[in-house]
């Protein structure tokens, strides 16, 4: 009786430390879902506006010059932010497009 009361807190022993483990991991990943989420909160306001700017730019755009699409791209975020839809504020479309 005695041996299996001593077995059984040894494997409650073990089941805590694992326990205890699991929780320390979902800790840390708690916190990067956190970092995440706060990320993606503050990217969503600008995702309309950046999604014109990029339509914009690969259709219209395409044929000119690299200062010239700049320009037309500062012109078209301020008339978007004017009519209330924010875009990243240093649109670069290389960025958009690879996930940065």
């Amino acid at each position: 009786m005695i041996t299996a009361l001593h077995q059984e807190i040894q494997e409650c022993n073990i089941k805590k430390k694992r326990a205890d483990a699991l929780l320390r991991g979902l800790s840390a990943e708690k916190q990067k879902w956190v970092v995440c989420m706060r990320m993606l909160s503050t990217q969503y306001t600008s995702v309309t506006g950046d999604a014109l700017l990029t339509s914009g730019y690969v259709t219209l755009l395409s044929g000119f010059s690299q200062k010239y699409r700049n320009k037309c791209i500062q012109a078209w975020s301020k008339i978007l932010a004017d009519e209330g839809l924010m875009c990243t504020p240093e649109f670069a479309l290389a960025e958009l497009v690879a996930g940065g």
